[in-house]
């Protein structure tokens, strides 16, 4: 990729997560600014492990040697995956488990996107089982984050926080 495609590329992943970032104030709506941060923290969390498991750990892939690069994958995987995330926590709000399970399949199928995005602009060159393990991963993520609204769901409505 060109010095000025990443530029470019990089300019609209800032934008992008300038955007999801604002979006945030407009979950006020459906939630307690307490839940909108817990929600954000432990998806930002998990990402960001999921980004550092993969890098470093288990070398699935290697970034270009462009800081551009790097700065892309970092506002990608600690700013708007776990938005994306928390907009998906206020999807589930009051939805069925059909519904639920529709947002399982197309964040899984965002959290793979991205990754492919990325393969495809030339950001990140991958392993060959690369994929395989977003798709895992993105499950996890999700998985993880149904069962932590769950279990702080309970905690809030004890301490009063949400009817």
């Amino acid at each position: 990729m060109a010095n000025d495609d990443i530029a470019v590329f990089l300019i609209c992943t800032a934008l992008l997560a300038m955007i999801s970032v604002l979006s945030l104030f407009f979950l006020a709506r459906y939630m307690l600014t307490i839940e909108i941060m817990l929600y954000f923290f432990f998806s930002t969390i998990f990402t960001q492990n999921y980004f550092r498991l993969t890098e470093s750990s288990f070398k699935l892939f290697d970034i270009i040697d462009k800081i551009q690069a790097y700065w892309i994958l970092k506002l990608e995987y600690n700013i708007i995956l776990p938005v994306l995330l928390v907009w998906a926590t206020v999807y589930w709000n009051g939805h069925k488990y059909n519904t639920v399970a529709f947002s399982i399949i197309l964040w899984i199928s965002i959290f793979v996107g991205i990754d492919f995005v990325n393969d495809l602009a030339g950001i990140i060159d991958k392993n060959s089982q690369y994929f395989l393990y977003s798709t895992i991963f993105g499950f996890l993520s999700i998985i993880s984050l149904i069962l932590f609204k769950h279990l702080y769901q309970k905690i809030l409505k004890r301490e009063g926080l949400v009817i």
